[in-house]
């Protein structure tokens, strides 16, 4: 409604109505045209990040203040976190490049991640016993990242990714695990672990870092570092993960032939049996297996 119609024709409601139902217009509407950021702030200055009964939130299209319950406001709020989830990076398109005449940067950078996910989680935390679904995002929304934590973690993995020479491996490993466990909720560390691991020969390691950088993926429903697509960072852990696996198995890192063909349909085969994407009974699984991860309960996000 807010790219193909008119916000401020009551016509442009009605059209969009006929596409969705009543519900889902009406939170469309609240999404689009009230001042949500008057809640970032009254979550951020309430001890417990909590909601008030109702709020009195300002819109753009009527220049008027509407009362709205905390009901309502939890909703219109998991989708500005599912928003901004989709678009943490530095520079904006919209805020930084767009909201701007002229715009003073270039868009879009180096992708470096934004430092958000502090406020994200508090949000998160504030609408969570408003919700009719809580998301599986940080700890069902229980757990806070403080700024600091998740801006030294940004810094620790971005001096990881951009030193492509002089840093040591050793080094390597011990700023992205420091990373990882200042922010817990980024999958990415884990991602790059695996690969360092891999290639120092430490499988069991690798296979570890690979399963939690999967586990991370799966329950933030996106990523984190947006220079890749979602499912090429899954892809990527999935594979590695399957590499290091067969590798304590004793076996090459890929099916293959003698002469060294990889053999793609055994690979998509080996894939699903070391991080399989249907649920499965998990119960049979020994828990000291590799494969010991409910990935399959971990692949329906948000749920």
């Amino acid at each position: 409604i807010f790219s193909t119609l008119d916000p401020f024709e009551a016509a442009s409601r009605d059209r969009f109505r006929d596409i969705v139902d009543v519900d889902a217009e009406a939170l469309v509407w609240d999404f689009g045209t009230l001042a949500r950021s008057l809640v970032n702030s009254t979550l951020h200055s309430a001890r417990n990040a909590s909601l008030e009964p109702r709020m009195s939130l300002h819109s753009f299209v009527d220049a008027e203040h509407r009362n709205v319950t905390a009901r309502q406001i939890a909703k219109i709020m998991v989708v500005t976190i599912a928003d901004y989830l989709d678009q943490l990076v530095e520079i904006n398109l919209w805020r930084d490049v767009h909201s701007h005449e002229p715009p003073s940067v270039l868009y879009p950078g180096v992708m470096k991640p934004e430092v958000a996910l502090y406020w994200i989680s508090r949000v998160c935390r504030g609408i969570r016993e408003h919700l009719d679904v809580v998301p599986r995002i940080f700890e069902h929304c229980t757990a806070e990242l403080s700024y600091e934590a998740e801006k030294e973690a940004r810094d620790l993995y971005w001096q990881v990714i951009s030193d492509t020479t002089t840093m040591g491996a050793g080094l390597k490993i011990e700023l992205l695990r420091s990373a990882a466990r200042k922010n817990p909720f980024i999958a990415e560390p884990h991602v790059y672990l695996a690969q360092l691991e891999l290639q120092q020969g430490d499988y069991s390691a690798c296979a570890g870092s690979a399963r939690n950088a999967l586990a991370t993926f799966y329950n933030m429903g996106t990523h984190w570092d947006k220079r890749l697509p979602y499912r090429q960072w899954i892809g990527h852990a999935r594979m590695l993960l399957v590499r290091c696996v067969r590798r304590m198995e004793g076996k090459t890192s890929m099916p293959m032939t003698t002469d060294g063909v990889v053999l793609t349909q055994s690979l998509v085969d080996e894939m699903e049996r070391v991080s399989p994407i249907e649920r499965l009974n998990f119960s049979t699984v020994n828990a000291t297996s590799p494969l010991a991860c409910d990935f399959g309960a971990l692949a329906t996000v948000w749920s």
